[in-house]
């Protein structure tokens, strides 16, 4: 089975349903060890994706046999999941820019007081850059079948390419996917869990900084100084982060 990685907030949803249509085959997402969760409850349980809208969303998809499984963080962590990433059969590594998804992530936490720098803090120091750069290494070490794919490229205007390389991945139909393609914007609004879209594709890898004073967006990157420095990160990001700082 193919592990989707993905750090909250870095657009695991959408790619989900990507590979759901593409594949006629559901994904699993966090529950008990094993346990396809087909039926919503409290905690930190995760249905797949053509269960959320009602029997004919995603009708075409079967339930019971699910093609790829969720997780957010490649080592131990207290949210359950179908199996261990280490023991997929590929790997699907989604990424957003580490500023944009933690404070994403963390910007609603009521335990943090509506603090923005007290949120970056706790981004760093706990649950944020470490798992971050987890996932990071966990994708570069990873010996069998895998991609990248970066958020920003998910919400373009020119998806194409992102797109066809999942299926490409999945072994799925070309016809399918010209059809996804044909309707991306349908699928979007269709897969979004709310109808605000997060941020626009214009500005996608500043979107929440853009908000931010000039000193709060230096300690952002003095914050994530880490994992803005991974090669995966610098790579992508080096000419966006030259131009904002």
């Amino acid at each position: 089975m193919i592990a989707m990685l993905s750090y909250p907030r870095s657009g695991s949803h959408f790619v989900r349903y990507i590979v759901e249509y593409l594949t006629g085959r559901s994904t699993a997402g966090g529950g008990p060890k094993g346990k396809l969760v087909l039926k919503p409850s409290q905690g930190l349980c995760d249905t797949p994706i053509c269960l959320r809208k009602g029997i004919k969303f995603l009708g075409h998809v079967e339930v019971e046999n699910p093609v790829a499984f969720k997780q957010h963080f490649s080592g131990k962590s207290a949210i359950p999941s179908y199996m261990d990433v280490e023991d997929s059969e590929g790997l699907i590594l989604i990424v957003r820019h580490p500023a944009e998804c933690m404070i994403s992530h963390f910007k609603g936490r009521r335990d943090l007081g509506g603090n923005f720098l007290s949120s970056i803090n706790f981004a760093k120091q706990k649950l944020g850059q470490n798992k971050y750069l987890g996932n990071l290494e966990f994708y570069m070490n990873y010996e069998k079948p895998k991609i990248c794919i970066f958020y920003e490229d998910l919400i373009s205007d020119t998806p194409d390419a992102t797109i066809k390389s999942i299926a490409n991945f999945f072994g799925a139909s070309p016809m399918k996917c010209e059809t996804f393609l044909n309707n991306i914007e349908k699928y979007r609004d269709d897969s979004v869990k709310s109808p605000l879209r997060p941020c626009s594709n214009q500005d996608s890898s500043n979107f929440y900084r853009s908000k931010l004073t000039s000193a709060q967006r230096k300690d952002v990157t003095t914050a994530l100084k880490k994992s803005l420095e991974h090669p995966l990160i610098a790579q992508r990001y080096s000419e966006i982060e030259e131009k904002i700082t």
